[in-house]
């Protein structure tokens, strides 16, 4: 367990270290692409993101904030003139996959939220509908046979809305 944990200390040392590593000539992106640490930096990058990021809000700031250092090191690669196309390929490929993770995680969220507001809509609906059916079973206990038929009806109509909303509800879930 001692040499687990100790392993795992080391690591982290080791990759909090590159990660503070600022570049040649203070560059904005930190380590750039043409460095041998550069995987390491974005494996950091995952590793904060998918591992040690708990909420999704913060995921999306994370994402974006990487976003913005694979532009400063885009910018980088241009001030330093060492731009190259295995650079720029390693920048553009990892600011879209950024780029499509921020959109997904966008869209999920805002599934997340209309699904949050239709169940609860459900629900409200499930509750007035249900109070609906007591009225409408009391007043068919009461009312005349002449007017039973519409009576049954609209309760057919009222336990179909409650069934609705239950499978909406459901799904919700």
């Amino acid at each position: 367990m001692k040499q687990i944990l100790l392993g795992i200390i080391v690591f982290a040392v080791f990759f909090a270290g590159t990660a503070m590593y600022v570049g040649e000539e203070g560059t904005a992106g930190g380590i750039g692409p043409d460095s041998v640490l550069y995987t390491l930096d974005t494996a950091y990058e995952w590793l904060e993101v998918n591992v040690l990021t708990r909420s999704e809000g913060k995921k999306i700031q994370l994402k974006l904030q990487f976003m913005q250092e694979r532009l400063d090191e885009l910018s980088d690669l241009e001030r330093l003139k060492t731009m190259s196309k295995d650079n720029t390929e390693k920048i553009k490929d990892r600011y879209t996959a950024l780029a499509n993770d921020v959109t997904q995680s966008l869209t999920e969220q805002a599934k997340d939220a209309v699904d949050a507001h239709t169940k609860l809509l459900a629900e409200q609906a499930k509750g007035v509908v249900a109070k609906q059916q007591e009225s409408l079973m009391q007043i068919l206990e009461k009312a005349p046979e002449s007017v039973k038929d519409p009576i049954t009806s609209v309760l057919d109509v009222a336990e179909d809305a409650y069934k609705r909303a239950t499978d909406l509800i459901q799904q919700a879930k």
